[in-house]
């Protein structure tokens, strides 16, 4: 599976595992660029986003997302990928930080 997003807002949405805008576990191929995530949240991991597949991500602005770990992004151990020239303001974490790692 390959998705591409571009040029897209995901504002204000909620998830009550992980993945408050997204969640990628199917194996394929994550891309998103020029994309406005804020507000989202997750009771769990990754406020914006969960990530456990192949990934890339450039541009993209992170505002205002929370979740107890990985308050804008959190990548899970199987993931492989990039991250690029993407900003980062106002997102909240009680750990791993902003962008949380799962170790394999």
């Amino acid at each position: 599976v390959y998705l591409s997003i571009y040029q897209c807002k995901f504002l204000n949405n909620t998830a009550t595992n992980g993945g408050g805008a997204i969640l990628s576990t199917t194996g394929g191929t994550l891309e998103l660029g020029l994309s406005l995530f804020q507000g989202n949240q997750a009771t769990n991991q990754g406020g914006a986003l969960l990530i456990d597949n192949y990934y890339a991500t450039f541009n993209n602005a992170f505002i205002n997302n929370s979740a107890e770990q990985g308050g804008a992004v959190f990548i899970d151990a199987n993931a492989v990928g990039e991250m690029s020239n993407c900003t980062f303001s106002g997102n909240l974490a009680n750990k791993n930080g902003i962008v949380g790692a799962k170790q394999g």
